[in-house]
């Protein structure tokens, strides 16, 4: 019975997103997304759909909308154990809505598991550059993740040691500052940069 609901629903749903497709010119903007956020509602985890809404609000120029349902198609990806795939759905709802902070981690998250060091540190230093800019203390501790996942690519950033540093004094945290403290030391030694000692 649940399987024949199951059925009837997704039809449902394609017949909704047939008809946009057939008469979308002469449907209304508030019509079509009614009809799109119906059909996603019958049936949410239907990658087809969330694409198609975020292409929807793409081109109706509602970007932080668009990011939204492109990045449930990265979830979506995700649930099914598809990295692959999950990969460029995240980078495209990042690209549509930067500023959504957990897209950014998310992405990190990833390039991490696949191990494209490359990919992580130009990804990591554009979000650590836009965080940096924002400057915003509710972003500290996605601050933090920002400089560790770098400095797992690049041991030598002193700005990431630096920032870390100003974190870990800002909580009290003496021995963390310090561990920091002493790396940024050593990247300073190997490069001979006496100024940069005494900063």
């Amino acid at each position: 019975m649940a399987a024949i609901a199951k059925e009837r629903i997704v039809k449902i749903s394609k017949l909704l997103i047939e008809n946009i497709e057939k008469y979308g010119d002469k449907i209304s903007p508030k019509t079509c997304e009614a009809i799109f956020l119906q059909a996603h509602y019958f049936t949410p985890d239907n990658i087809e759909i969330c694409t198609k809404i975020s292409q929807f609000y793409n081109a109706v120029q509602e970007n932080q909308k668009a990011s939204l349902f492109m990045s449930k198609v990265g979830e979506l990806y995700e649930k099914m154990g598809d990295i692959g795939l999950a990969l460029p759905a995240y980078e495209k709802s990042t690209v549509l809505y930067p500023q959504n902070i957990l897209n950014r981690l998310k992405l990190l998250e990833i390039y991490e598991k696949l191990e494209n060091r490359e990919k992580l540190k130009e990804s990591g230093m554009e979000f650590f550059s836009y965080l940096r800019q924002s400057n915003n203390d509710s972003d500290e501790n996605v601050m933090e993740r920002v400089c560790k996942s770098l400095l797992k690519v690049d041991s030598s950033l002193a700005l990431c040691h630096d920032e870390l540093i100003k974190i870990y004094n800002k909580r009290k945290d003496k021995a963390s500052a310090i561990a920091e403290y002493e790396a940024l030391i050593q990247i300073y030694e190997k490069a001979d940069d006496k100024e940069g000692m005494v900063k």
